[in-house]
């Protein structure tokens, strides 16, 4: 016998999600994490209590807003860490991260920035007046004690 359809009632369906979190691919981390939260019932502030991480960062982390957090290393942290208190796959949330976050980065790596006339005849002429600046009074200075004496 083959079953074409299954009927699940919704209370069972909630208790599968319980006890069998998982990552939906076409949602965002932020979405994500926050579905997964508001399941279990935790509040975004009992979370920061218990992993220790400032309540600011969950927050960016639910908003998918990456540029907030210090750097890419305290998101991927995090992120391990905020799906690990909630009982999610932090592999999978990270894979999810890496496929939202490449594409913007994919975006910006074909592209050169020269930088322009003005700034490298600034930084030229920097140079030069701190060579005179600097070199001209240290080197009158040495060769004044360093000279022998009459």
């Amino acid at each position: 016998m083959i079953f074409t359809s299954i009927s699940i009632s919704p209370e069972l369906l909630e208790l599968i999600k319980r006890v069998i979190p998982m990552v939906d691919q076409r949602m965002t981390v932020g979405q994500n994490l926050r579905r997964q939260r508001e399941t279990q019932k935790v509040s975004l502030e009992r979370i920061a209590k218990d992993t220790r991480i400032n309540p600011a960062f969950l927050q960016a982390l639910e908003e998918d807003a990456f540029e907030l957090l210090p750097a890419e290393t305290y998101a991927l942290g995090f992120i391990r860490c905020y799906c690990k208190h909630i009982g999610l796959n932090p592999e999978e949330v990270l894979g999810v991260y890496r496929n939202q976050v490449e594409p913007s980065k994919n975006d910006l790596r074909g592209t050169i920035v020269k930088p322009s006339p003005f700034t490298s005849v600034k930084n030229h002429l920097l140079d030069l007046l701190t060579t005179m600046v600097g070199g001209t009074p240290n080197y009158s200075v040495t060769k004044s004690f360093l000279r022998p004496k009459d």
